[in-house]
C-alpha cells in the first residue's frame, strides 16, 4: 500500500511548483527586455546620445503577474519615435516599435522555454 500525502504537503509542493514558474517567468520576462531594449537602442536616431542612452527595462507587477516594462527616459523620446517625416542621419522613427516587431518570434521562444520547469 501506498504512502498517502496530506493535503497540506500536496499545497506546499504545489506552491513550490508555482513559485518556480514564476521567478522563471520573471527571468524570461527580464531577457525580453534586454532583448528588445537593446535592438531599440541600435535603431534610435542619435544627435547628442541622449535619446539612445536613455533606454531603461524594469520589471515590476506582482509575484503572479510579472511585467516587463521598456521605456525611454528621454522626455522628447514621443515626438522622435512618431515622427515618421523626419529624416534622421542615423536611426529612425518607430525604433522602439520595429524593436518589438523584429523580436516577436525570439520572445515567444524565450517564454516557452522559461516556462518549462
Amino acid at each position: 500500500m501506498g504512502v498517502m500525502v496530506g493535503e497540506s504537503e500536496v499545497l506546499k509542493n504545489l506552491n513550490k511548483a508555482l513559485s518556480k514558474i514564476n521567478n522563471k517567468t520573471r527571468k524570461s520576462l527580464a531577457q525580453v527586455g534586454i532583448l528588445v531594449k537593446g535592438r531599440s537602442q541600435a535603431l534610435t536616431p542619435v544627435d547628442t546620445g541622449n535619446l539612445k542612452a536613455g533606454h531603461y527595462t524594469s520589471l515590476g507587477g506582482s509575484k503572479n503577474n510579472p511585467i516587463v516594462e521598456i521605456g525611454l527616459t528621454a522626455t522628447y523620446a514621443l515626438p522622435v519615435h512618431e515622427d515618421l517625416n523626419a529624416n534622421h542621419p542615423t536611426g529612425q522613427a518607430k525604433f522602439l516599435e520595429q524593436a518589438l516587431g523584429a523580436s516577436t518570434g525570439e520572445i515567444i521562444t524565450i517564454i516557452k522555454n522559461g516556462a518549462k520547469i
